[in-house]
């Protein structure tokens, strides 16, 4: 970030901050007027040239305060610079330090100007260099990357060429929307079609270059030659490179201090000095060039290419973060080819550690949150630092916690179980978590910790780390779930490994309660966090020897002591109240806690109750003293009345935090000392129970089931509202049962059981992988997928199947015997080869003699060999070893799964599924069951080869098409075979930084937004996403949520094109972010629809609304009210376009899912009554409009009373549409065949005017007859088609290929109408 983009953001922070002064949040406060503090001196900018061989190459601003290194960096992304490695820096012809602040070169200058010098090679150097070459050739992103960076150095605002690239002309949107239109239809949309996943998904990939397209060699790799001798080590040789060309010839590079030349090596002989006529390079790039015109050539493409400055699309995202993939195309398949670099890259593999630079991550993290935060620069500094060493610990722990499970880690504990070994790799901590599946148990402290007391400890981490309390220090964790096992991350405290826990522990206990610590300066920081947690500060607990200690909180969170003297706090699980509703004996139940969501509900619903009394007695008194006072004393009252109300409120607030404290000890296994305050804890716990039932459950339900447009319909984004609301994934089954008392939230319950079924599933495959073999889990996974997903004929034959493991080696036989075909075809080639070789041996008789003495030779020297072979037989030196390797037979009945699913679903989450499992909603169809395995893939990091797993058919009709398929071939096929399991990845669960400032700048636009000053909104907006994009870069979710809130401001105020780009950027970055199948993204591109129907682009607006549907009917199934929304919207906009009979099927569509979602009588069936009755109404079929219209009154007089306006403008439009009625009757029987409606038309034909001269009528009429004639003859064909299509038992179901095709719902009036034709013959 140079000078003038960090003024510009500090002037834009400075003049908001002004009128908000006494606004401001603690903690967010800036000072007026930076350049006026002590200590912090920002100086004028510095004009920076940077020159090589008098050539300019970068021209930039610096402030004083920054590093001259930073100019390797901007260098470095550089088309013309990014390949040296190693140079250094000069100023006036002399060399300067590159760690050395600009303002001690520049003299009280404005412009300086640096030289760069090349320096000679050395290994690391060079290194560098190969790989960069490497990295540039193999990918052709790279190049695209570098050369956006080129066009974007030097501007000041890097969203300004993002603007001036996207901002595209009408035109070619429409011609980008009628190429998608035709390869994806609505059709497409409604059936839901892995094929058709690639075709949703080409977002901004056809444009970009391939590598096939590119190809500048065959391959580049270290020559087996490595390393040096003595001998050329002391010659200057660093080591030595094979490069293969296009052209086929094979070269060996010698990479010297000098450069690299091409020497005289081969594959068998070494020779490392260059030819006679060979030139040394600097750069790999221009030697290459000089022996290969097409390495030239291809490599100017590469770079010759005008790449888009979306920089959305060339940011990286790691998908281990976000977790947004389950499915594998066949091109990504098919991309692995032979690569010699990536061979080097894979043996090369440490596991995410880096040998050049051992990294503290522990010290790293608390050395960032230690770094001053008086200013906008420095926060925004420690900001993004502390995301970068966040996101680099992620990515070390998921590499750390792969090599854990693989085995490439040694235990430190070796002789213990193997559930309780620890390790210590790349400086973190690795310790295994247990897999309980059926209860919420508390482990103890001689165990290793449960997944449950892992996720509320990081929960709690993230809380701390948010507050950033004083002297207060938590470790950087992260939970890493890989092939079923769940490994615990942390940070290495200092000085913990290697001195005795005892002695580094001051606070708590280590050993349950037996020795007990206490610490006066960890008891003051710990009162802080109980104050923020709302817990008790003060217990007293007794050890074995009878020794009380008071503490703050409970002893089993505790404090050690580092080597680095911070005092840090860790196993902060006992920081939340227990969850009193779940009490079984034993010790089930003990991790069973509440959220900090819903004690912060609590609290707030109690100091709204308390103010609300205080109130009713404020105003009591106020009446009293009215009645006997005076009018000034009123007057003098109401002053002195509202300092005292203001401070009241306050003492009433402290009273309160003070009075609601939980006590975390109560129903565990700590021992404390009763006091009088006991029973109070007790009730209050008991109170707060009731709330979560009483209260916080009945409002969750009500709000999910009035839940509009949203992105509430899969498991994860169901957790993820559960616990907003301070709800945990316990309570399922509570919240299904109050769902079943209203018939109007049946789409709730079954989206509830859904996710029940998708955590039970995942309980009991995850404890089932992890403790299985490799190479055994895709055989379980496909095993369990196959009984889930298969017809009940099919889950009977794997039922009474002993060998489970043998339905996929049938698929392995078929391959096997094509490929011992190919065999004996190979054979039979050879056989007639070496006939011919005979024939031509017979043939050539003058070398017979010859022959003979070889092949006698040959057989001494045969018969010696053997005799030495049976010696060392005799000896049994060379015995073959066959290892018998006895594996588990991986078998899963279909009884046996459903009965565990039954009881874990009824143990951990209190829900019993009352129906078999292919009676369940998710067997019905086949949008149910990819939203089902969706789920199950997402929660396991299973990743499946993109196929077609079910047709579009219920599951009977797949039933008999099998059983059909079987009589042929009397063969079971299973739907998914074990090369469907592409892989299995690790899902993580980390430390999420936010910015603070980004924050306050919502909020400033957002008060801005409401008192009607909409630019001021859109500068604080634009403000926090350069914020955004300074700490997290140009993709992250809080920038998707403003481009979307910018979009809908520009869209009010009627500056379309800033609305379209803005949704365009908030789609792209979901997508990036959270993958197609999201309802995220759905919702996205269901905005971006809208925008583009407002200004009249319908075929971009079709486009947007098609991708919604599709990934509505993919992640929720068919049946869900996001669904048909946007059929209804569907509708509309096929009215406006003149399509009124594809508008009305899309009305049948919304209103059969609505039917089958919400029931017969449900208030979402009055949109859909409603939109039909008028789509009659336009096409004139009057008596379809008045019956429909008469539903929605009958539908709305259930909820609304007979004087609301809602039924009044009902009847009103019910009294036109009859009034229509009786006028086309009249006009009918006054003049019979006039004004009516031509098959196949969209709108009702005009009213021929009368004329006066009767030849121009008796061509009207013959014109008439002329075309009944040919209506009756087509009306008769489709009467025919229909009839054929109901024998052969088609589906009724409109398909929605055209828009201009009649569907089902128009059988009735096609037969009418020909019986009109008829009878009109007739007359």
């Amino acid at each position: 970030i140079n000078a003038e983009y960090m003024g510009n953001l500090f002037q834009n922070w400075k003049d908001m901050q002004e009128p908000q002064k006494e606004q401001q949040q603690p903690g967010a406060e800036v000072p007026n007027d930076l350049e006026n503090q002590e200590g912090y001196d920002v100086g004028k900018p510095i004009k920076v040239i940077v020159k090589y061989q008098d050539k300019q190459l970068l021209e930039t601003e610096f402030s004083q305060q920054d590093v001259i290194i930073e100019l390797k960096q901007l260098l470095g992304e550089s088309t013309q610079s990014f390949l040296w490695t190693s140079y250094h820096f000069e100023y006036n012809q002399q060399r300067i330090n590159e760690y050395a602040e600009i303002k001690t070169y520049c003299e009280d200058k404005e412009e300086i100007i640096i030289n760069v010098v090349h320096d000679p090679y050395n290994e690391k150097n060079a290194r560098t260099h190969v790989k960069k070459v490497q990295e540039v050739i193999q990918d052709p992103s790279v190049a695209q990357q570098l050369i956006s960076n080129q066009l974007l150095l030097g501007q000041s605002n890097a969203l300004k060429g993002l603007q001036d690239e996207e901002s595209k002309t009408g035109e070619d949107a429409n011609k980008e929307s009628s190429q998608m239109s035709s390869t994806f239809q609505l059709s497409d949309a409604l059936n839901c079609d892995l094929s058709k996943y690639p075709l949703v998904s080409q977002e901004k990939k056809e444009s970009g270059l391939k590598r096939e397209d590119v190809r500048c060699l065959n391959y580049i790799c270290y020559s087996g030659f490595n390393p040096p001798p003595p001998n050329r080590k002391l010659a200057g040789d660093l080591f030595y490179l094979q490069v293969k060309l296009l052209e086929g010839n094979e070269y060996h590079i010698t990479a010297s201090s000098f450069g690299f030349a091409v020497n005289q090596s081969n594959s068998k002989y070494f020779d490392p000095i260059p030819q006679p006529k060979a030139i040394t390079y600097y750069s790999l790039v221009d030697l290459m060039s000089h022996y290969s015109s097409l390495f030239k050539k291809q490599y100017q493409i590469l770079f010759s290419q005008s790449p888009s400055l979306d920089l959305l699309t060339q940011s990286p995202v790691n998908t281990f973060i976000y977790n947004n993939k389950w499915l594998s195309s066949s091109e990504e398949l098919q991309q692995h080819d032979w690569n010699a670099t990536r061979t080097e890259s894979f043996l090369q593999n440490l596991h995410g550690v880096d040998p050049s630079s051992l990294r503290d991550w522990n010290d790293e993290y608390q050395s960032i949150k230690e770094l001053p935060k008086k200013d906008l620069i420095q926060r925004l500094n420690s900001d993004k630092l502390m995301v970068k060493v966040l996101n680099d610990f992620v990515e070390a722990a998921i590499e750390g916690a792969k090599a854990v499970v693989d085995g490439f880690v040694t235990p430190l504990n070796p002789t213990d179980k193997p559930e309780e070994y620890v390790y210590i790799y790349n400086s973190i901590f690795f310790s295994l978590a247990d897999n309980t599946i059926d209860s919420y148990r508390d482990s103890g402290a001689e165990t290793i910790a449960t997944r449950t007391m892992t996720n509320y400890d990081l929960l709690n981490v993230k809380i701390l780390h948010k507050r950033d309390i004083q002297e207060l220090h938590v470790l950087n964790t992260a939970l890493v779930d890989y092939a079923g096992r769940r490994i615990v991350a942390q940070a290495v405290v200092p000085g913990v490994i290697t001195s005795n826990q005892k002695q580094c522990t001051e606070y708590g206990s280590i050993d349950e309660g037996k020795n007990i610590y206490c610490n006066d300066e960890f008891k003051e920081i710990m009162k802080k966090v109980c104050q923020l947690f709302s817990i008790a500060d003060s217990i007293d607990f007794v050890d074995e020897k009878a020794e009380t200690h008071n503490l703050a909180g409970s002893y089993e969170i505790k404090g050690i002591r580092g080597s680095d003297r911070r005092k840090y706090f860790i196993e902060l699980i006992r920081l939340l109240p227990r969850d009193i509703n779940y009490t079984a004996e034993g010790h089930e139940h003990l991790c069973c806690i509440h959220r900090p969501e819903l004690v912060q509900k609590f609290l707030l619903y109690k100091f709204t109750e308390a103010e609300a009394i205080n109130q009713m007695k404020v105003q009591q008194e106020r009446a009293k003293q009215q009645k006997e006072g005076t009018e000034k004393e009123k007057e003098e009252q109401t002053e002195d009345t509202q300092q005292k109300e203001e401070e009241q409120a306050e003492s009433n607030m402290l009273k309160l935090a003070q009075k609601y404290k939980f006590n975390t000890c109560l129903y565990t296994k700590a021992q404390y000392v009763l006091t009088e305050s006991h029973e109070n804890d007790k009730k209050l716990l008991e109170e707060l129970a009731d709330f979560v039932k009483t209260k916080v459950i009945p409002s969750l339900v009500q709000e999910l089931s009035t839940n509009d447009i949203s992105p509430i319909c899969d498991s994860k984004s169901v957790s993820e509202f559960f616990h907003m609301s301070g709800i945990s994934m316990r309570y399922l089954g509570e919240v299904i049962r109050q769902c079943n008392s209203n018939k109007d939230q049946r789409h709730v319950k079954n989206l509830l059981e859904r996710v029940v079924l998708t955590r039970t599933l995942k309980n009991i495959m995850r404890k089932k992988m992890s403790e299985l073999n490799f190479m055994q889990i895709p055989k379980y996974i496909g095993l369990v997928f196959n009984t889930i997903f298969s017809s009940p004929e099919d889950k009977s034959y794997l039922e009474g199947l002993e060998n489970q493991e043998d339905i996929f080696k049938q698929k392995e036989t078929q391959s096997q015997q094509q490929k011992q075909q190919g065999q004996q075809a190979q054979q039979q080639q050879q056989k007639q080869e070496q006939e011919q070789e005979r024939e031509q041996d017979e043939v050539d008789q003058k070398d017979k003699s010859k022959k003979k003495k070889k092949k006698s030779k040959q057989n001494q020297k045969t018969t010696g060999t053997g005799d030495d072979v049976a010696l060392l037989a005799q000896q049994n030196l060379f015995k073959v070893i066959q290892p018998q390797f006895k594996l588990e037979t991986v078998t899963v009945k279909p009884s046996e799964l459903w009965n565990e699913i039954v009881h874990i679903a009824k143990k951990r989450y209190s829900h019993e599924f009352t129906e078999t499992l292919d009676k369940l909603v998710f067997q019905q169809k086949a949008s149910y069951k990819y939203a089902l395995l969706r789920e199950v893939c997402l929660s396991l990091g299973i990743v499946l080869k993109c196929r077609d797993y079910f047709s579009i058919h219920s599951a009977n009709e797949q039933g008999q098409q099998r059983r059909e398929k079987k009589k042929e071939e009397q063969a079971y096929s299973p739907v998914f075979r074990l090369e469907d399991i592409v892989e299995v990845r690790p899902l993580v669960k980390y430390i999420d930084h936010t910015c603070e400032d980004s924050l306050y700048h919502i909020d400033y636009a957002q008060k801005r937004l409401y008192e009607g000053k909409v630019n001021e909104a859109l500068e604080a907006y634009q403000t926090c996403i350069q914020i955004l994009i300074n700490i997290y870069g140009p993709a992250h979710k809080d920038i998707a949520s403003i481009y979307q809130k910018m979009a809908q401001i520009h869209l009010r105020i009627g500056n379309l094109e800033e609305a379209i780009f803005n949704q365009k950027q908030a789609t792209i970055i979901n997508e990036k972010l959270y993958g197609l199948d999201h309802a995220v993204t759905a919702q996205s591109y269901y905005k971006l629809g809208l925008i583009y129907f407002s200004i009249k682009e319908i075929d971009s607006a079709f486009k947007m609304l098609f991708k919604s549907l599709y990934i509505y009917n993919l992640i929720c199934g068919e049946n869900n009210l996001n669904s048909v929304i946007v059929l209804m919207n569907l509708s509309v906009f096929y009215r406006e376009s003149e399509q009124y009979q594809a508008s009305i099927s899309c009305l049948y569509e919304a209103l059969e899912r609505s039917i089958a979602t919400f029931g017969e009588e449900s208030a979402y069936l009055i949109g859909c009554y409603q939109g039909l009755a008028l789509a009659h109404y336009e096409i004139e079929d009057f008596n379809k409009s008045i019956d429909y219209q008469n539903k929605c009154i009958s539908i709305l007089k259930k909820y609304f009373s007979d004087e609301d306006i809602k039924v009044k403008d009902a009847t009103m439009l019910l009294n036109k549409f009859k009034s229509s009625l009786e006028d086309k009757k009249k006009q009918k029987l006054g003049k019979p065949g006039e004004n009516k409606r031509p098959f196949g038309s969209n709108k009702p034909q005009k009213p021929n005017q009368q004329k006066d001269d009767q030849e121009d009528a008796g061509q009207l009429s013959q014109f008439k007859n002329e075309q009944r004639q040919k209506e009756r003859q087509l009306l008769i064909q489709k009467a025919r088609a229909m009839r054929m299509s109901q024998k052969q038992g088609g589906n009724l179901r409109p398909q929605f290929q055209n828009a201009d095709i009649l569907n089902y719902m128009y059988q009735n009036q096609l037969l009418t109408r020909m019986k009109e034709t008829e009878e009109e013959k007739k007359e």
